[in-house]
């Protein structure tokens, strides 16, 4: 009787919780480019996670299958060369996202006189020289 009520809450606690955002406009504050960044890097961390796992499964399950055979140690190599392998999709599109992002920087609209890709900021000069006792409001 406890397995089909469990069963049943965690349907329902699965369907009701949300673990991403639906859409770009659920938060206005993070333009375009900034998301694009944060997708890249995102994409780029899974993939190093599954190339650095994968390795390190490959090679312990080498390290074991010499000293004893038993069948699990196929099954978590050909695990580990797999995730090896669903990484390269996720680095790949880690780089295209990395490109749109510079891309967009470069399009960027700027004051006239700025290049597209400096950091916005520049250090100038200002003079005041004062022209005598002139005033708009005579």
């Amino acid at each position: 009787m406890k397995k089909p009520i469990l069963t049943t809450l965690l349907i329902f606690v699965m369907t009701w919780s949300y673990a991403q955002q639906t859409s770009l406009t659920t938060n206005p504050k993070i333009s375009s480019r900034d998301h694009l960044v944060l997708k890249s890097k995102n994409f780029s961390d899974a993939g190093w996670t599954c190339m650095v796992g994968g390795t390190a499964l490959t090679v312990i399950s080498l390290a074991v299958f010499t000293h004893d055979n038993t069948i699990i140690s196929p099954i978590l190599i050909v695990m580990g060369i797999s995730s090896m392998f669903t990484s390269i999709p996720l680095l790949v599109q880690s780089l295209r996202l990395n490109h749109k992002a510079k891309l967009m920087l470069a399009n960027e609209k700027t004051a006239s006189g700025i290049p597209g890709l400096s950091n916005k900021t520049i250090t100038g000069l200002a003079i005041r020289i004062p022209l005598g006792k002139f005033s708009l409001s005579h």
